[in-house]
């Protein structure tokens, strides 16, 4: 379907050619973001870092920029990652209550959304919300413990691990996301979880995007 509503186009070269982002309902910092995100996209960079004050409405601002990827870049499916299993329920009922800007409906009526609570990857949807710790879990072909991701890797002990230890599953190749957004988990992904990461986009090449949310606190 994608390859139909883009035909003879990369999503390189559409990343390039966004159209106009909808203001309406967007704060000043929330359309800043949005427009220099884009920008970092089209110049072809692999990676990049929105940092919001607390309460500035980063995960609105990502529902806006996921469904701008999906439906005008042609993105055929985006990997939102947090460290804990309540962001992920709370990342979920933001998309099920962001309402799109052309259409004015809601984003779940338009696209699936997948909040994992298995191993399973659902092949029809546009978004899987998951914590990194059941992505590490996939690649390891081992079920996951729910309860162990109620914690964040950056508590405790978890700190004073090793980084996980990741080799290629074909059943999840590392073309499999097209874009992964990271919600809070710069605290730790560059310690216990840094590797899994690497394992989809630590070439650098333009095989897909990392794009990392993170929350300031106000002083």
């Amino acid at each position: 379907m994608q390859e139909l509503q883009h035909p003879g186009s990369t999503l390189r070269a559409r990343l390039r050619n966004l159209p106009v982002l909808a203001t309406e309902g967007l704060r000043p910092a929330q359309i800043t973001a949005i427009h220099n995100l884009e920008k970092s996209l089209a110049q072809g960079r692999p990676r990049a870092l929105i940092q919001m004050a607390s309460g500035g409405g980063k995960t609105y601002t990502a529902c806006n920029f996921v469904y701008r990827l999906i439906k005008h870049a042609g993105a055929k499916r985006v990997l939102f990652l947090v460290d804990r299993s309540n962001l992920g329920r709370q990342t979920l009922k933001e998309f099920q209550h962001f309402r799109t800007p052309e259409e004015n409906r809601f984003f779940t009526e338009l696209y699936n959304v997948q909040h994992m609570q298995s191993n399973k990857l659902d092949d029809v949807c546009k978004v899987s919300i998951t914590t990194i710790q059941r992505l590490y879990a996939m690649l390891k072909g081992e079920e996951l413990d729910p309860a162990l991701e109620e914690q964040s890797g950056f508590e405790g002990s978890l700190l004073l691990k090793e980084p996980a230890p990741v080799a290629y599953n074909p059943s999840l190749p590392i073309e499999t996301f097209d874009f992964i957004v990271t919600d809070e988990c710069h605290r730790s992904i560059y310690n216990l979880w840094r590797q899994v990461l690497e394992y989809f986009f630590g070439t650098g090449k333009f095989t897909g995007q990392r794009l990392s949310t993170e929350e300031l606190s106000r002083k």
